[in-house]
């Protein structure tokens, strides 16, 4: 009996932080990606981004400092390895270089050697097709989608162990009702 109201609090708390991390994102529609991205050599295992999977997607936009971010991308490995806790999850990093970085983030990201996809958004399509993604703001270019592509969650685990805490245990919690 104890037992069963603790996950059935727990369950509830999980459900209450994805209601809090949807309505950080705005709309809740479903993240699209466009077919002209292009894939770095040597990252992931290359998922078919039209099969709906249940993905952390981490979106790096033309005003933030290219640099600091790929230097810091090995960071989101651990959530990388959770696909062999949860099958099917997939991380995805998608990078939309500025004029600065373009000619060069290929050189950049290829030495890294990073467990997960990376993509690069040459024509910034990626917030033309995905209209209720804000332009700018890191937290709010994280997300863990549903197999359905609608954000569960929005914000950036490496900002915070609170948000870490929330993706993970909103996980632990779709794949423990599979």
């Amino acid at each position: 009996m104890k037992k069963s109201i603790c996950y059935s609090l727990a369950f509830l708390f999980v459900i209450s932080l994805a209601a809090c991390g949807r309505s950080a994102g705005g709309k809740n529609e479903k993240i699209v990606f466009p077919t002209g991205l292009e894939r770095i050599d040597g990252t992931g295992a290359h998922p078919d981004l039209s099969v709906p999977a249940i993905r952390l997607v981490v979106f790096i936009d033309s005003t933030e400092c290219s640099s600091c971010r790929l230097n810091n991308l090995y960071k989101y490995s651990s959530f990388s390895s959770m696909s062999e806790i949860y099958p099917g999850f997939e991380t995805i990093v998608l990078i939309q270089p500025n004029s600065e970085t373009a000619g060069s983030i290929d050189k950049d990201l290829a030495h890294r050697e990073l467990p997960f996809d990376v993509l690069i958004d040459r024509d910034a399509s990626f917030l033309k097709v995905n209209p209720s993604v804000p332009a700018t703001g890191r937290n709010q270019h994280v997300f863990l989608t549903g197999s359905d592509g609608v954000p569960l969650f929005v914000g950036d685990p490496l900002s915070s162990a609170g948000r870490d805490r929330q993706i993970r245990n909103l996980l632990y919690s779709i794949y423990e009702r599979k």
